[in-house]
Order: structure tokens, then C-alpha cells, then sequence
């Protein structure tokens, strides 16, 4: 017997720690998840040195066993996620250094201990979303030097402190959604150069800092929506691979030339600007230039519409009208006559 599917079933703490001593050395995958756990023995697990995949998603644990995980040194997969999980005892996967993925979504942790993932040296996804994370300390992810994948959304963050993410050189994925965002410190990325996709959406962002987003050449996939920006950062302009831009449901009421000679640029494959109040002067005009351009490009019909507007607020004319969908005559002249004065605009 190689696996092993006892979801679903009604365990409690009816586990006995000799419970899989008859297969413990030929399991690749067991699962346990869904089982209504609630205390785990520290050496069931004893032996299985050749498993590969643990589930123990959706029961009720509260504790673990520090030495719980001490044998299983090959596991790729661990599923804590949905446990009633306060803490996690310090070095608790300083044996799991063949460990790829780690889900501890949606538990009660709070702020982990700087050291806790001490030993995932291959660590390449861990998921952290859904939980009561206030702060994160610096070094807390620092040894994670392959990770790609980091979720975070959906905790209580308020606030990113400068070299969070500190030694996180190949991260390629950051999601930071619902996370009540308010500030987040100069410095933030500067060790995440690699990062292509960034989701800060439903925070409470209302500026970023200078070089927040200059710092990541490969950027692709930003989302900002949600949040309580007054315009688009400027720092877009210095994004050469951005594809997808997502800034809906701001305070945005115009956007300035520059900003818009890079939303124009053509690696942009979809934009989003719905819910925004704009006042429709010649300053939102070139939307319409935008729109043609990503309509363009839209070969997928699959993926929806490359370009969502948003609606004129101001002037009272105009009101509820699609930014992309008014004439003004005297725009055409100012268009002619506009002038870009910001360095690194993208060309």
C-alpha cells in the first residue's frame, strides 16, 4: 500500500500512535483531512520515511506535537489548512528540507516566530492566507531562498515594515489581498526584484512610497483595487513587462500623461477602471486611445473584455457616462500639444 484516503471521517482523538505501524514505511500519500482530529500523538507519524504527501486540512487541531513531523524527511506536500492553529512550536520542519509546498491557510495563527521555517530549504509555495497575522518580523522568511509562491492575504497586517521580505530573491508571486493594508515602508521590495505578480487589492492604500514599484523590473500582474488611491502610481512608467493592471473601485479623477504613455504601452494586455470618480476633461480623453489599443490585441474572447471603464463623475454633464465614450473638439488640439516631463518613461 502505497496510498492512503481516510478523509472524512470522525476521528476525534481516537488515534492511537501505533495507528499506521503496518504501512508506515510504504506510504507515499496519506490523507487525513476532513477527519474531525483534534489531538495528534507525536509519533504516529514514526517511520514513514518514504512519504511524499500529508493532508491534515479541515479538522480541529489546536496544538502540535513539536517532534511530530521529525521523521518524515522526504515529504513534498503538508496541508494544515483549516485547524484551529494559535502557534506553531519554533523549528517544528527543521527535518522537512525536501519540503515544496506548505499550505497553513486559514487557521488562527498570529505573528510567527522569526524562526519557524527554519529547515524548508526547497520550500517553493507557502500559504499563510486567512489568519490573524498582525506583523511580520524581519528574518521571518529569510532562509526561504526558493520560494516562489507567498500568500498572505486575508490576514491583519495594517502595515509592511521595511525588509520583511528579506532574503526572498526568487519570490515570483506576492498576494497581500484583505489584508487592511494601511502603510507600507520604504524598502519593502527591495530584496523581491524577481517579483511578476503583486496583488494589494481590498486595503487601505492610499499612496505607496517612492520606489516601491521602480524596484521591480519584471513586474507583470499588479492589482491595486480596492483601495483609496487618489491617482495611479506614477512609478508605472517604470514597469517594462506590466501585462495586467487592475486599479478599480480608487478615488481616481484623472490620470496624468505619463502614467498614460505606459497603460498605452504595448506589452498592456488588460486594464481595469471601473469605479473610479473621473472628472472627463482632455486629461482622460486619451482613454479612448487605450481602449482601441487593447481591443486590438484581444484575441482570446474567453478571457472577457481587455478594458473595463470607468464613469465620468464630473463635470454634472457628464455624469455616468463612460470615460471613453464623450467628444470634446478641443480635446483633439490638446492632444497635440501635450508634453510628458518624467524621466524613465517607458518607450
Amino acid at each position: 500500500m502505497s496510498e492512503l484516503d481516510l478523509q472524512g471521517n470522525n476521528f476525534g482523538e481516537r488515534i492511537g500512535s501505533r495507528a499506521f505501524a503496518k504501512v508506515n514505511r510504504h506510504l507515499l500519500a496519506l490523507n487525513l483531512a476532513w477527519s474531525n482530529i483534534t489531538r495528534l500523538p507525536a509519533k504516529l507519524f514514526r517511520g514513514m520515511v518514504q512519504l511524499r504527501n500529508l493532508s491534515l486540512a479541515e479538522n480541529r487541531l489546536n496544538r502540535l506535537p513539536s517532534t511530530i513531523f521529525q521523521d518524515l524527511r522526504n515529504l513534498d506536500r503538508l496541508s494544515l489548512s483549516g485547524n484551529d492553529l494559535v502557534g506553531i512550536p519554533s523549528d517544528i520542519f527543521r527535518y522537512q528540507t525536501n519540503l515544496q509546498q506548505l499550505d497553513l491557510g486559514y487557521c488562527l495563527l498570529g505573528k510567527p516566530a522569526r524562526n519557524v521555517f527554519a529547515g524548508l530549504w526547497s520550500l517553493d509555495s507557502l500559504d499563510l492566507r486567512g489568519n490573524n497575522i498582525s506583523q511580520l518580523f524581519q528574518g521571518t522568511f529569510s532562509r526561504l531562498h526558493l520560494l516562489q509562491s507567498l500568500f498572505l492575504g486575508h490576514n491583519q497586517l495594517s502595515r509592511l515594515q521595511g525588509h520583511v521580505f528579506r532574503g526572498l530573491e526568487n519570490l515570483r508571486v506576492l498576494n497581500l489581498a484583505e489584508s487592511y493594508l494601511e502603510q507600507i515602508d520604504e524598502g519593502v521590495f527591495a530584496d523581491t526584484k524577481h517579483l511578476e505578480t503583486i496583488d494589494l487589492g481590498d486595503n487601505r492604500l492610499s499612496v505607496l512610497p517612492p520606489g516601491t514599484l521602480s524596484r521591480l523590473p519584471k513586474l507583470q500582474h499588479l492589482s491595486l483595487d480596492g483601495n483609496q488611491f487618489d491617482e495611479i502610481p506614477a512609478e508605472i512608467v517604470q514597469l517594462p513587462l506590466l501585462r495586467y493592471l487592475d486599479v478599480s473601485y480608487n478615488r481616481i479623477q484623472t490620470i496624468g500623461d505619463c502614467v498614460l504613455d505606459a497603460v498605452v504601452h504595448p506589452r498592456l494586455e488588460y486594464l481595469n477602471l471601473r469605479e473610479n470618480p473621473f472628472h472627463c476633461n482632455c486629461s482622460v480623453f486619451r482613454m479612448r486611445e487605450v481602449k482601441m489599443k487593447l481591443f486590438t490585441k484581444w484575441l482570446d474572447k474567453s478571457k472577457g473584455p481587455p478594458f473595463v471603464p470607468g464613469r465620468c463623475s464630473t463635470p454634472p454633464s457628464l455624469r455616468g457616462v463612460p470615460i471613453t465614450n464623450w467628444v470634446d473638439l478641443d480635446c483633439y488640439d490638446a492632444l497635440e500639444n501635450r508634453e510628458c516631463n518624467a524621466t524613465n518613461v517607458i518607450s
